[in-house]
């Protein structure tokens, strides 16, 4: 998310080159390992009042070590400091015809559902969740005071809708992961999951979502659309009124960008900077498996762009200055999170910094093979400040710190976007480009499709370069408390 805005490493090289294209091939067809969980969505919009109801069927392995008593849902969406007054509640669990026992929310975010027998290790089970939702006003009608960043809002041209149903909690082998959420920065996060979602609306709204249409029919005035998304972090869409779309191929992927007509040059410049930024990064990382990506400017608060699996929100204030260098920074840094975020996931509670750091070096790399060096110097000059000044004020944290240990918005957006960065650059630096880039590359590969981890990103580095980089490490506290 945009806030504030050696024959050794040949050999490396070679066997973790077919290891990429092994896992990118994966992909490339389809999620088809067990464990992945699989969710069948049905949709009702009431476009007028941005409520909505629907019906998730949700199929889930126990990939735990031992027996699971519940399933674990995540309700996002009641973070009120991220979401501001949208909502989603749980009005009914069943599977196979039976009545599920809802259990105690230990936070507005989760929900556990109680199953009736418990389910053990590599068993699979499915279930119905009944759900409803609101959408939060549009935050340019919304007073100074209120939260959220506009991702699940409505106003009279968009009705943003993420984390608008139930996602079920990552589990691991030990059990459930419940991250906290404190307010800032990201608290969506999920495993890869294929998704077959259902939406009904009125005709006139036109739907930009995560995944590809596979059919559409009119009746009525209202219409009902089928999409599907396989190994996706999430299912997001956006319904446009009078909005304008465009079309560019890029590669093997289509970019696609909803604007309305009087940000027509913004809606071009993103297409452009979408797809220098997809040339640059498949070139560097390794190849997106994302068949399509929508582009979408809706009126955004207290943030430049958020990323979703094969969608991205631009705010409209942004959108408005579509030459000024910043805007080519929203666009490439959230479509570096297409690598880092959609493919390879993080805990954002636990290291926010594994893909925001990421993404705002990536999107530094665009600028400097599209923009040029000089564009990239002066932005690196701002992260080693950022990392000075940030150190001196907080010496307690560090790069890698958990999100909510950050004071505020600035200090964790000074040390999770920027010093985390500058940590990259010098890392570069001191590793040269060859060695930096095959790092990425096989973490990417590795990593695809899983939970990323600082552990295993800091030791690519050390593997490509077949150096000790443990002094390098310690400079930008990784290895302290």
């Amino acid at each position: 998310m945009m806030m504030n805005l050696s024959e050794a490493r040949v050999l490396a090289g070679r066997a973790g080159a077919v290891m990429a294209l092994l896992i990118i091939s994966w992909l490339l067809v389809g999620s088809t390992a067990s464990g992945v969980p699989q969710y069948e969505i049905d949709l009702n919009v009431n476009w007028d009042d941005g409520t909505f109801t629907g019906i998730a069927r949700v199929t889930v392995e126990n990939t735990a070590q031992t027996a699971i008593d519940e399933l674990a849902f995540r309700l996002f969406a009641n973070e009120s400091e991220i979401y501001g007054t949208a909502a989603v509640r749980v009005l009914e669990a069943s599977s196979a015809g039976e009545t599920l026992a809802l259990g105690v929310q230990s936070d507005a975010t989760v929900l556990p559902v109680l199953l009736s027998t418990p389910l053990a290790p590599g068993q699979t089970t499915s279930l119905a969740l009944r759900f409803e939702g609101i959408a939060a006003p549009s935050p340019l009608s919304a007073p100074p005071e209120s939260t959220g960043y506009g991702i699940l809002t409505k106003n009279p041209r968009s009705l943003v809708l993420t984390a608008f149903y139930p996602i079920l909690a990552v589990l691991d082998e030990d059990g459930w992961l419940l991250d906290p959420t404190c307010g800032i920065g990201d608290v969506l996060w999920s495993a890869a999951s294929d998704y077959s979602v259902t939406l009904r609306a009125i005709d006139a709204v036109s739907p930009a979502t995560s995944g590809r249409l596979v059919s559409s029919e009119t009746k009525d005035g209202h219409s009902v659309h089928r999409f599907e998304a396989e190994s996706v972090r999430d299912f997001s869409l956006v319904l446009t009124l009078g909005y304008e779309e465009a079309e560019l191929q890029s590669g093997s992927t289509t970019l696609r960008s909803w604007f309305t007509p009087a940000n027509r040059v913004a809606s071009a410049a993103a297409l452009e900077v979408a797809s220098d930024a997809l040339t640059v990064y498949e070139r560097r990382i390794g190849p997106l498996p994302s068949p399509e990506i929508d582009i979408i400017e809706v009126p955004l608060y207290r943030v430049a762009g958020v990323e979703f699996s094969g969608l991205i929100l631009v705010s409209s204030s942004y959108a408005l200055r579509p030459s000024d260098r910043f805007y080519d920074i929203i666009v490439s840094h959230e479509m570096a999170h297409q690598w880092f975020y959609a493919v390879v996931g993080s805990r954002p509670a636990d290291a926010p910094w594994l893909d925001e750091g990421l993404a705002t070096y990536l999107s530094n790399l665009f600028l400097e093979e599209i923009r040029g060096e000089e564009a990239a110097a002066t932005e690196i000059r701002r992260w080693q400040e950022a990392h000075r000044t940030g150190r001196l004020a907080h010496p307690d944290l560090r790069i890698a710190s958990p999100a909510c240990r950050f004071p505020d918005s600035f200090t964790y957006s000074a040390f999770v976007y920027d010093a985390a960065a500058w940590f990259f650059h010098s890392v570069r630096h001191e590793v040269g480009d060859e060695a930096f880039f095959h790092a990425l590359h096989l973490y990417y590969a590795k990593n695809a499709g899983g939970i990323g981890t600082e552990a295993t990103l800091l030791a690519s580095f050390e593997n490509a370069c077949a150096c000790d980089l443990g002094e390098l490490y310690g400079a930008f506290g990784f290895g302290s408390d």
